[in-house]
């Protein structure tokens, strides 16, 4: 992640409230990805949700992230 978006985004990140709400949406959308990934049979539209799962993913740890990146020089 780049300095300076960290940065912007660590006011939100820190607030848990809004965190949290980021996480409930996240884990929403990896329940209706996972779902579509069951049921797809294109081998390419697999590797597309699974990555769009993975990125999701990142959600769950977006703060700690944010904070690092924001550390860094």
């Amino acid at each position: 992640m780049i300095k300076e978006n960290a940065k912007k985004l660590l006011p939100c990140l820190n607030d848990p409230k809004h965190l949290d709400a980021l996480k409930v949406y996240a884990k929403e959308r990896i329940e209706s990805q996972t779902l579509n990934l069951i049921r797809e049979t294109d081998h390419c539209k697999i590797h597309s949700l699974q990555g769009s799962i993975q990125e999701l993913q990142r959600f769950m740890t977006i703060r700690e992230e944010a904070i690092q990146s924001a550390k860094e020089k």
